[in-house]
């Protein structure tokens, strides 16, 4: 049994570097999958980008919404106070 087995493991490690070794020209369908990655990345940068932007601005947005509240609220106090 032993030796069946490390035949096997022998037989299986030689087809395994054979099989790897040999590089094969890029077919058409390789090419165009890689074009689809490139596409699918690029895509993905910019709409990280632009979540980031409208992430920006709506921070910005609740500063202003924010200020304005506020100082709403110091004018209402000041007319209840009169």
């Amino acid at each position: 049994m032993n030796r069946s087995f490390l035949t096997v493991l022998l037989v299986s490690g030689i087809l395994g570097v054979v099989g790897c070794s040999k590089e094969e020209p890029e077919g058409a369908a390789e090419k165009m999958g890689k074009q689809i990655d490139e596409a699918a990345e690029s895509i993905q940068k910019q709409v990280e980008e632009t979540a980031q932007a409208a992430g920006e601005q709506a921070a910005e947005a609740k500063a202003e919404l924010g200020a304005a509240m506020e100082a709403k609220g110091k004018e209402m106090q000041g007319d209840s106070g009169k």
